[in-house]
């Protein structure tokens, strides 16, 4: 059995960084408007890591074992990144609850196999399809995100479970880059609690298109990587 236990904060960033493909960065720095709209010096472009399959099944391993004793049933992710997250998660989780039956640790983890689903963005929201409402009903459910700025789509995402009957027992992060709290994340849901957990926890300042100090000094020109079109380069 793997280390269930991932390195300390500052390892665990240094080699994500290490993980870039040649000629790629993980962490950029210039000056980025974010999905959220809010810009910002600092870019940690997460598309770089979905190349590296392994260091997405090591991150998820991680997840997974944190969330192990919760008697996950399914994992949830939004789209994009979170289709890849959320079915390595769901693979690490039925991989520990099999062995767990195997060593006979507890017989409610038998024969489990954790479903992997994802919520697709449709005017503002993030909705499931038909089928994956149905197969949410009355399960226990683990959310995932890769990264995390103000939580605005892990709440969307919260809601749409809700909505499916579903009970969510935990959001996992990869990196939450706005320092968010559990109490944020439950704002306008009618979930009572859940635990929150994220591997990195490394604030980015990030600021309303006004406030910007960046766009105020007008010397770096604005990048948005959320826009097929845009090309630019930074250091």
């Amino acid at each position: 059995m793997e280390d269930r236990f991932p390195p300390p904060e500052s390892v665990l960033i240094r080699k994500l960084e290490r993980s870039a493909p040649q000629g790629t960065k993980l962490l950029l720095q210039g000056h980025f408007e974010l999905a959220s709209k809010k810009h910002t010096a600092y870019f940690i472009d997460k598309r770089v890591l979905l190349t590296r399959p392994h260091i997405i099944s090591e991150l998820s391993f991680y997840i997974a074992s944190h969330f192990y004793s919760f008697d996950i049933e399914i994992v949830v992710g939004p789209a994009l990144g979170g289709v890849l997250f959320s079915n390595w998660v769901a693979y690490h989780l039925t991989q520990l609850y099999l062995s767990a039956s195997r060593e006979s640790i507890s017989h409610r983890f038998r024969q489990r196999e954790v479903l992997g689903l994802f919520s697709e963005k449709r005017q503002k929201k993030m909705v499931f399809h038909d089928q994956f409402v149905r197969l949410l009903q009355h399960k226990r459910v683990l959310i995932v995100e890769d990264i995390i700025t103000t939580g605005g789509t892990v709440k969307k995402v919260l809601r749409e479970v809700e909505r499916s009957q579903g009970y969510t027992q935990g959001v996992g992060a990869l990196w939450n880059r706005g320092l968010v709290g559990e109490r944020e994340l439950l704002e306008g849901s009618k979930c009572g609690s859940f635990v929150f957990h994220s591997l990195v926890n490394k604030n980015f300042p990030t600021w309303d298109k006004k406030d910007c100090p960046l766009c105020k000094e007008g010397k770096i020109p604005l990048v948005n990587f959320h826009k097929p079109d845009t090309r630019a380069v930074s250091s």
